[in-house]
């Protein structure tokens, strides 16, 4: 599949960490049959990329390395994805309607 997901818990238009999910075919079904929202417009993460930087920064984050649109679950939502370790037992500690960005890298 050759991409790999970061998942951005938030708090108002921050991100509060960056979670790095290792993506098999069955997770990637899983994750891209979520309904979602685009994230706000000024949203901020430790992600983001610009032309004045060769490596992610923190800045606004609206759009991942392929162009396209950086989105938002529920963190209710990836609690029924199943997602395994550390990056799991963080998703299942945060309240159900706690907003969670998915990057796409």
């Amino acid at each position: 599949m050759g991409r790999d997901l970061k998942l951005l818990p938030y708090w108002s238009n921050f991100s509060v960490t960056v979670l790095d999910v290792p993506v098999d075919d069955g997770l990637f079904s899983k994750i891209s049959k979520l309904y979602s929202q685009p994230v706000e417009a000024d949203f901020w993460s430790l992600v983001s990329i610009g032309e004045e930087y060769e490596e992610y920064h923190y800045g606004k984050t609206a759009v991942n390395p392929y162009g396209e649109q950086v989105v938002r679950v529920m963190a209710l939502q990836l609690k029924g994805c199943y997602i395994d370790g550390p990056v799991g037992a963080y998703i299942d500690a945060l309240d159900d309607d706690w907003p969670v960005a998915l990057f796409w890298d």
